[in-house]
């Protein structure tokens, strides 16, 4: 459901970073999935925070993990961006698509290696979870030609 006039009670209990009060929100029945201007619900900035006990409890309730955004990303690629793993975690055993494309076709995996800075434990987690890693964006790019172009050996050795 979209809010258009701003954010939601979750969403500003989200961006206080307090559980106890998303928590209390959710009780009321206030919507996990209301969506602000942008097409987000709280689990996108739940999970671009690394705000793991909110995400967990958002995703408990019943919040959906596949939700596009207007730029159709979801909160597994915010998730990537930001490069939280223990979030991530969580979205992967929720259901999140690991192979979800945004409007530039990228995937969580592909901006999990531009985001990686030699750490790859994010990118083995998208692997084991059945991304392509061949998959090319929109520029013909996949999470494998990244890697390659990055040049960084430990992200090539999970990618090679």
């Amino acid at each position: 459901m979209s809010n258009p006039d701003g954010p939601a009670r979750v969403h500003k209990a989200v961006m206080r970073h307090s559980s106890p009060e998303v928590i209390q929100a959710i009780s009321e029945g206030k919507d996990v999935d209301a969506l602000d201007r942008q097409g987000r619900t709280p689990l996108f900035y739940a999970s671009k925070d690394g705000e793991t006990a909110i995400v967990a409890a958002l995703i408990e309730r019943g919040a959906n993990v596949n939700v596009q955004d207007k730029n159709l990303e979801t909160p597994l690629h915010f998730a990537a961006r930001e490069y939280r793993l223990e979030v991530a975690e969580l979205l992967v055993k929720g259901g999140a698509d690991v192979s979800s494309q945004d409007i530039h076709g990228n995937t969580p995996l592909w901006r999990a290696v531009f985001e990686s800075r030699g750490r790859g434990e994010l990118i083995k987690l998208l692997l084991s979870a059945g991304s392509d890693k061949t998959l090319k964006n929109k520029l013909g790019c996949s999470p494998q030609d990244l890697a390659k172009t990055i040049g960084n050996y430990d992200i090539n050795a999970f990618l090679g």
